[in-house]
């Protein structure tokens, strides 16, 4: 299992736009994010040790509205659910990971590689319901970025050490070799119950979905419990890693103003490939074997 603290910082003013639009004609409106995990807040520096995001998301339209992300989400699956809404959006994220120790420039064959991983999304997305009348969100995504040198881990991560007067991490040179990555994502979610409260509030996010790559082959399974007052009408928070970022704007629904709440989310992974353990597919490197079953809480 693997305890992930996120911490998430939304564009608030854009966060109201959207929610300005979904009351008024149901579409949310645009949307910008930027989300940071980094192990440092629990005082380790190893691993999966940093992720970065800054995202976009476009206006929603109409489904059958005559633009080309429309167009072409109408051309996905469906999955048996009707849509109403479709939006496109894009980004720049960055995941780096290295070893426990920091401090040996040697290769460390026992441990995992040194590897960054600086890439750019494709987001398309669907918003609907089931044929249940269940309110749900579809997330396709295609990541094209790079691993190697050229991700800049070892520049990112020293960059904050030296502000930070952290001793440097030694081990880059060691680093998986440069090879392009790419991954097609895939992930619904659903939100129970589909009405709007502007008290206090329950609600559950069940999701699915798969990744196809170079990067990460895996399926997951998972979801999401919130509980408290005036919750968002959206589709949940994601950590980094997620084969969804978060949502953004506003499911069908008012917006009450200011609210909080809590939440707990658990996530199973069967994983058929993870080059940041595995190594690179073009260039024989270093590896360490993979866990084909895994857990994020």
């Amino acid at each position: 299992m693997k305890l992930v603290l996120v911490c998430a910082l939304l564009a608030s003013g854009c966060a109201l736009a959207s929610a300005a639009d979904s009351r008024t004609n149901d579409l949310a409106g645009e949307w910008f994010g930027a989300h940071q995990e980094n192990d440092l807040v629990v005082r380790t520096d190893r691993h999966y040790t940093q992720g970065l995001r800054f995202m976009w998301l476009g206006r929603e339209q109409e489904a059958d509205a005559d633009v080309w992300f429309a167009r072409w989400a109408s051309k996905l699956p469906d999955f048996r659910a009707n849509f109403t809404a479709a939006r496109w959006g894009t980004g720049l994220w960055q995941n780096i990971h290295t070893p426990t120790d920091l401090q040996l420039r040697t290769l460390q064959v026992n441990d995992r590689p040194y590897v960054g991983f600086l890439y750019v999304p494709l987001m398309l997305q669907r918003r609907g319901r089931t044929m249940m009348d269940n309110l749900v969100l579809d997330h396709w995504e295609f990541d094209l970025g790079v691993i190697g040198p050229e991700a800049l881990g070892d520049e990112a991560q020293n960059t904050v050490h030296r502000l930070r007067n952290i001793p440097q991490s030694r081990g880059w040179p060691n680093q998986l070799r440069t090879e392009p990555g790419l991954a097609l994502k895939f992930q619904r979610t659903w939100r129970y119950p589909p009405g709007s409260d502007d008290g206090f509030r329950v609600d559950a996010l069940p999701n699915w979905g798969a990744s196809l790559g170079t990067t990460m082959t895996c399926a997951a399974v998972g979801g999401q419990l919130r509980a408290g007052w005036r919750v968002p009408q959206d589709f949940g928070m994601e950590t980094a890693d997620s084969l969804k970022p978060g949502s953004g704007g506003f499911a069908p629904g008012t917006y009450a103003g200011f609210g909080m709440f809590t939440f707990v989310g658990v996530e199973a992974r069967a994983i058929g490939w993870n080059t940041f353990l595995e190594g690179g597919l073009l260039h024989a490197g270093h590896r360490v074997p993979v866990h084909p079953l895994v857990g994020d809480v």
